[in-house]
């Protein structure tokens, strides 16, 4: 999923789960690019106690699913996976 030293984008919700970005969609708004993610948590409406973060990788991160995946989708319809 990502490198040491990339950037990553989570949600993260008041129960303490972490969901990381693991794809960006231009369906809502065409003109989102990747360079914007770091600052879309001031663009989304995220439940009450969710936070986005932007963070850079210290070591490799890979996302499992080992059968199952739990993914939730933000109003511009990009999606997370839960770690």
């Amino acid at each position: 999923m990502g490198v040491s030293g990339s950037e990553i984008f989570d949600l993260t919700v008041p129960e303490g789960q972490v969901y990381t970005m693991q794809s960006y969609s231009q369906i809502i708004d065409s003109s989102l690019q990747e360079t914007d993610l770091s600052i879309l948590g001031d663009r989304l409406e995220l439940p009450q106690g969710w936070r986005f973060l932007s963070i850079i990788l210290d070591e490799p991160l890979e996302l499992a699913a080992d059968g199952e995946a739990v993914v939730v989708v933000d109003e511009l319809r990009n999606t997370y996976q839960q770690r």
